[in-house]
């Protein structure tokens, strides 16, 4: 990834921080009403320079990288087959599931949504990492900010404050923030797309049209053994492309052995019995013990 886009990322994933806080705030709100009892986070008052950065290792880092890999790459590439939207639904499920308890479950699944659209609108998983760890990495800093009384939330505190005080402006202006944010997330997701897939598809076709210019040069005697030809004298067959591609995609480091391999293979993808068992037998037991928390939490 250039700079550029790794700075994209990191505001886009600020971005998302900020409006995790109002989804869960809502979604918090829901669990309240149907009876539930939020317990919340108390504010730890030892909070020493180490711990906040073994924190940032544990609740950022880690988790961005695990997540991530097994989610928006494992996952999201496991599920391909069944179609882009679904496997991205499925991804985000099982994310929002693995959490394992009804407070998390709702707003992970639609972080879980939006990484997996950016996973596959950027053709790669380091733009949701980076997202991924600027939410939890944000997270931890506040908490690390409540605990030395930094400040760091004086935006949330200043738009709380002034809720309280007119509710009807305090919602419009809330309201009318989290559609600038979401008009601005969509931009910079449109930024980050050039950056990223469009860069490297340029580059992909540029390898390509050298390889084709330089086989036409040498192979003009030959014309008439080809099977298609354009106006700058390169002609290739679908699969000899087919196969260029891949080639080529492989050599730029943009595919993985791995992946060369599944798109080569024609064959209908089907899941097998024990992979069905291991996959529906998850979903069971996470499900049953995020369900097992709401019951709690309201009784």
């Amino acid at each position: 990834m250039s700079f550029k886009a790794v700075l994209i990322s990191i505001i886009i994933g600020v971005i998302v921080y900020i409006l995790n806080v109002y989804v869960a705030s809502i979604f918090r709100g829901v669990l309240v009403s149907l009876g539930y009892n939020y317990q919340g986070s108390s504010v730890q008052t030892n909070y020493p320079i180490w711990l906040l950065f073994i924190n940032l290792l544990t609740t950022a880092f880690l988790p961005a990288l695990c997540e991530e890999t097994t989610h928006r790459g494992m996952l999201l590439k496991g599920f391909s087959p069944a179609g882009r939207m679904t496997a991205i639904v499925l991804s985000s499920m099982m994310f929002g599931l693995l959490h394992m308890n009804i407070e998390q479950f709702f707003y992970t699944t639609l972080i879980g949504l939006f990484v997996g659209y950016l996973s596959v609108v950027c053709d790669t998983i380091y733009p949701a990492m980076i997202v991924h760890f600027m939410n939890n990495a944000i997270s931890v800093l506040m908490g690390f900010s409540a605990s030395r009384n930094l400040g760091f939330d004086f935006l949330f505190t200043w738009i709380s404050n002034n809720i309280q005080l007119s509710p009807l402006l305090g919602s419009l202006f809330v309201l009318f923030f989290i559609m600038t944010l979401f008009i601005l997330l969509k931009y910079l997701v449109k930024l980050l797309f050039r950056e990223t897939a469009l860069k490297k598809m340029n580059r992909l076709h540029k390898e390509i049209f050298n390889v084709l210019q330089r086989d036409a040069f040498f192979n003009n005697s030959q014309e008439d053994n080809m099977n298609y030809q354009n106006q700058n004298g390169i002609s290739i067959s679908f699969e000899d492309f087919d196969r260029l591609y891949h080639e080529k995609s492989f050599s730029l480091g943009q595919t993985s052995k791995l992946e060369r391999d599944i798109m080569q293979d024609r064959t209908p993808y089907k899941m097998d019995a024990i992979s069905k068992i291991l996959l529906i037998g998850c979903v069971v037991i996470s499900l049953g013990i995020t369900m097992f928390t709401l019951i709690w939490g309201i009784l």
